[in-house]
């Protein structure tokens, strides 16, 4: 390779890279915009522009308050009934035996000698 093979070469990678952080960086601008801006406003109390009225206002009349008529509603109840009995039986399930009982091949899953 020559001297200008390599110039060009780290050159031209050297652009890739620009290009890419670039492209990187417009992309993370598209993805997430940037933050609003913080605006201060002036507070400075704006002139009155009409005078204030020296005049009371009117007391102000409440009607009285009206209590709702109370309601009531007929519930009928009922008697308890009485709960099922449940009459036992004699003969229970057939369980198989306990795991240590069982006649199990040591070896494998077969359950003979």
């Amino acid at each position: 390779m020559e001297i200008s093979d390599i110039v060009y070469l780290a050159f031209s990678t050297v652009m890739v890279v620009v290009v890419l952080h670039i492209g990187v960086f417009w992309i993370a601008r598209v993805v997430q915009p940037p933050k609003p801006k913080v605006v201060y406003v002036d507070r400075t109390p704006l002139p009155a522009i009409i005078p204030p009225d020296s005049t009371p206002l009117p007391p102000v009349v409440l009607p009285p308050r009206v209590e709702p008529p109370t309601q009531t509603a007929n519930v009928p109840t009922y008697a308890a009934l009485p709960l099922p009995v449940v009459q036992s039986t004699k003969s229970e399930p057939q369980l198989p035996p306990p795991i240590e009982t069982r006649e199990v091949d040591k070896v494998g899953w077969s359950g003979g000698k």
